[in-house]
């Protein structure tokens, strides 16, 4: 029963995120703003977003131009609805569940963002890191780790920029320096290494299904959110496997 009720709020949450998704990117208040098709900006009316109505008598369409983004809108839904019950699973009712909410909430909405307007907006990883610090200190992080990780994690990041010329932007340098200080620089490097391997493997895969060609700028914001997850979840235990192995 508790499973249920905490995917009921990631899945509700997953309605505000979708709203900074699709409003931050075009620099638009995520407050006084009535909802909106970003297609036709037809005004939604409130009953149109009960997802029962949504899904299945509109079939997940805008009532007024019949766009699909609609669909776009339930995998947010759900997806942040799917790791809110992980978090949970994974934290119960500690300290560590709050931070990890809001950082997995946060990297929903910068790794949609990414996706599909291909940038990482500033105001997002400030964000991220104005609150990372204090979240970090209540969970028992020294000051020293903090910075340790945002440090290794940023100055890894900047010389891979650096070094491949244009194929690293600095929204995901920035994102990977922010990264450090919820995680420390333990758990920041798992991520490095979860994230090219889980984006050099999907992008294979989308070379291979021919959905990008070689040449294709793939968002890499992605990645490190999914690298990030996997690190918070279980880089402690790669890391004493991986020991235990040598």
């Amino acid at each position: 029963m508790n499973y249920i009720f905490v995917f009921i709020i990631g899945f509700i949450l997953g309605s505000f995120f979708n709203v900074c998704i699709y409003r931050i990117s075009r620099k638009q208040s995520i407050i006084f703003l009535s909802p909106y098709c970003p297609e036709c900006n037809y005004k939604i009316p409130s009953y149109d977003l009960i997802p029962v109505i949504n899904y299945f008598f509109l079939r997940g369409r805008c009532r007024n131009c019949k766009d699909k983004n609609f669909f776009q809108y339930l995998l947010v839904k759900l997806i942040s609805g799917f790791l809110y019950v992980v978090m949970f699973n994974k934290f119960g009712l500690e300290k560590e569940l709050i931070v990890f909410l809001f950082l997995m909430s946060l990297l929903i909405i910068i790794s949609f963002i990414d996706l599909y307007f291909k940038i990482i907006p500033n105001s997002l990883v400030l964000l991220g890191g104005i609150v990372g610090v204090p979240l970090s200190l209540w969970r028992g992080l020294t000051i020293q780790e903090i910075v340790l990780g945002s440090l290794v994690g940023f100055l890894i990041m900047l010389s891979i920029a650096l070094v491949s010329k244009g194929g690293m932007g600095g929204g995901d340098v920035k994102l990977v320096g922010m990264l450090g200080l919820y995680l420390g620089w333990r758990l920041i490097l798992i991520t490095l290494f979860l994230s090219f391997l889980v984006g050099a493997v999907g992008g294979i895969i989308l070379i291979m299904l021919k959905i990008k060609d070689r040449k294709d700028y793939i968002p890499f914001g992605p990645f490190i959110a999914f690298g990030a997850m996997l690190a918070v979840l279980f880089g402690f235990d790669l890391m004493n496997w991986y020991l235990n192995f040598l």
